[in-house]
């Protein structure tokens, strides 16, 4: 993020920084033991686009789901 923001690319640091809090928002899970699949694609789908941010083209991901 520092990079981004020394570069001064704000749409993408405001990005990171929303996908970022979404993430631990998740991981958090409000305190309960189980947590539903919907937010563990979520949390999943944070985590790989922080990923795909950061490594830009030589990242990509697809979420396949039934």
């Amino acid at each position: 993020m520092v990079w981004l923001a020394e570069s001064g690319n704000k749409e993408s640091v405001i990005k990171m920084i929303e996908t970022l809090a979404e993430f631990f928002r998740l991981t958090l899970h409000e305190g309960n033991e189980t947590i539903p699949v919907r937010d563990e694609i979520k949390h999943v789908e944070s985590y790989l686009t922080i990923q795909k941010m950061r490594f830009g083209k030589t990242f990509d991901f697809d979420i396949e789901l039934e």
